[in-house]
């Protein structure tokens, strides 16, 4: 099954400090036809320096589905002052919160992962470079619940498939049993320049 156009969803929840930064102006605008039709725009301002601004979406509940494959179009004017961007896709299985988050860190050059019980980022050997200017950006993210871990299994950006295969175990958590989401975060830098990134055709497939 595929959700299709989540970006253009009702219902999205957002924060800023929740995230684990400082104080930051935050914004996001649905509907957009720049840079192309049926866009959502994610936006940071001023606040924090490293300050995170996290959005989120809860799109159902399904205890067996396993596998998971999150895709967009991602464009951005002013990759210079994002320190890195999240995407990631999460399901809740009896108890246990299966946390796949990836990180396109610019600061360090490369893809990070979420590691849930440990409640750190681990580097993989994915390179991720900053973007030119105004340019977009298919991604391609791959996860898999397997053997009570979660697997990441690939990253993908426009058209280049990297096997990764890393897993982690999940954290205990509260909530609904098989509710699953996507959530978007934006980091600054360490001088908060405010910057935007548009996403497209954001789909998990299950």
């Amino acid at each position: 099954m595929t959700i299709s156009n989540i970006e253009q969803m009702a219902g999205w929840d957002s924060c800023d400090t929740c995230s684990g930064g400082g104080t930051i102006s935050y914004s996001m605008t649905q509907g957009l036809n720049y840079p192309q039709s049926g866009t959502a725009q994610f936006s940071l301002g001023q606040g924090a320096a490293w300050g995170h601004a996290l959005w989120w979406k809860r799109l159902g509940t399904d205890p067996t589905a396993s596998h998971f494959v999150l895709t967009l179009d991602e464009y951005i004017e002013n990759p210079g002052a994002s320190f890195g961007i999240e995407y990631e896709a999460n399901q809740i299985v009896d108890g246990q919160w299966y946390d796949f988050a990836t990180q396109c860190s610019f600061g360090y050059g490369i893809w990070q992962l979420w590691d849930p019980a440990n409640q750190r980022w681990v580097p993989t050997s994915v390179p991720c470079a900053r973007p030119a200017p105004s340019t977009h950006t298919q991604l391609r993210l791959e996860f898999q619940r397997s053997n009570g871990q979660a697997v990441f299994v690939s990253i993908g950006a426009n058209g280049n498939i990297v096997p990764v295969n890393m897993a982690f175990n999940p954290q205990p958590v509260n909530g609904l049993n098989g509710d699953f989401g996507v959530h978007i975060q934006l980091n600054a830098n360490g001088n908060p320049d405010p910057y935007s990134v548009w996403v497209h055709d954001l789909r998990l497939t299950y």
